[in-house]
């Protein structure tokens, strides 16, 4: 017990500690910040609930002593509530068929941390409606933060970086979060399989899928960007791009699985990627793929791949 309340409290410290690294202004700071919720994941992912009750108020109690209240907002936001309702999902059993218990699908979770951002968009600009709305607040803070960093940047050059930027800006942030906790999530859960601690067993990545309300919520975002007045349609906008995160992995995982089956499978698997990170073209088409394979249930893969096998 007292070994568990140990490696609780110190991923509460680590974490908080690599939160406020960044601070420091240092270039290495950027990927010991980025893996920052790793620890607090681990703790979620192979000691449950308590652990992660234990971690987060040792992580937020850190955060309070070195950078008071202001710096416990982050901690929240970057590595509690998303740990909590990642792990919360993926360790849920439910009862099947056949009297044995089923963890839930790991897409679940993904779906959950998708709809925690999108409140959070919609929150904000509800709260942008009492002032000047969301979109001048965006342009606003871009253009403070750009003058801040190049301050004898030109007019028109500044005007047009603003311009390119602030359209998704805000769906770009909420979007990076949501990639980047299901990134350290699963770089605890590989960690905890590798150190035989973990509560569940790896689900398979390449069967993922999403619950059927997350089509939903998407398709009214997107009438909303389309049919919504001013603010609301600019919300719309940024909507639609955090509720497509899910569906890109969707997409990822019938590209693994298309790609899995051919010959050099790996060595295309790492062009892909290396595509993905150099076009965001390439993204858009992955997450239209995942949209189509979540909304027709295709199995066009599979018959592509044992097709030509079939008809020997």
């Amino acid at each position: 017990m007292l070994n568990i309340a140990f490696v609780s409290i110190l991923a509460g410290l680590i974490s908080s500690l690599a939160l406020l690294s960044v601070l420091s202004g240092s270039i290495l700071a950027f990927p010991i910040f980025y893996l920052a919720p790793v620890p607090i994941y681990f703790v979620g992912l192979t000691i449950g609930a308590k652990g992660l009750l234990v971690a987060g108020t040792s992580g937020l109690i850190v955060s309070f002593a070195l950078g008071e209240i202001i710096a416990t907002i982050p901690f929240l936001a970057a590595c509690v509530l998303p740990a909590f309702i990642v792990c919360t999902c993926f360790l849920i059993q439910r009862p099947s068929s056949n009297s044995k218990s089923e963890w839930h699908a790991a897409g679940e979770a993904v779906a959950y941390l998708t709809a925690l951002g999108g409140i959070l968009l919609f929150v904000v600009c509800l709260i942008a409606e009492t002032t000047k709305g969301f979109e001048p607040l965006v342009v606003d803070h871009l253009s403070e933060a750009l003058t801040s960093m190049v301050p004898n940047l030109p007019q028109n050059i500044h005007n047009t970086t603003i311009a390119s930027l602030s359209p998704f800006f805000p769906g770009v942030a909420v979007a990076s979060w949501i990639v980047m906790n299901i990134a350290n999530a699963a770089i605890a859960q590989w960690a905890s399989v590798r150190m035989k601690k973990n509560l569940r067993p790896t689900p398979s990545y390449s069967n993922v899928s999403m619950p059927q309300w997350l089509s939903t919520v998407f398709v009214g975002a997107c009438i909303l960007a389309l049919l919504g007045p001013n603010n609301w349609g600019y919300l719309g906008n940024n909507l639609a791009l955090v509720l497509a995160i899910p569906f890109f992995f969707v997409g990822l995982a019938v590209v693994h699985k298309f790609l899995g089956k051919q010959k050099h499978a790996s060595t295309m698997i790492a062009l892909f990627y290396v595509v993905l990170l150099v076009s965001s073209w390439a993204s858009f088409l992955v997450a239209v793929l995942g949209i189509i394979e979540q909304w027709f249930g295709w199995a066009w893969v599979s018959r592509i791949v044992t097709y030509p096998r079939n008809k020997e």
